[in-house]
């Protein structure tokens, strides 16, 4: 369990840095690794982290404009 919440905090913080790519990379790398789990070791909590940091993703795309901050919907528009 432990180490799954180690998981879970690692994945998190590097998608709340934007690093999508490496989140599911360290995902994957950890994941292959936890014997005769693998994926399956992940939890509830590791899948909403990964949807989560995706979709924040996304929208921060979306509020970005030709290299410019938009008007500033999206995270913050769910967040109020």
């Amino acid at each position: 369990m432990q180490c799954i919440v180690g998981w879970n905090h690692c994945i998190d913080w590097l998608l709340s840095r934007g690093e999508v790519k490496a989140a599911l990379k360290a995902y994957n790398e950890v994941a292959s690794k936890i014997p005769d789990k693998g994926p399956s070791a992940a939890d509830h909590i590791t899948f909403t982290t990964i949807l989560n940091g995706m979709r924040e993703a996304v929208m921060a795309e979306e509020d970005t404009v030709d290299g410019h901050q938009a008007a500033g919907l999206g995270r913050r528009a769910l967040t109020h």
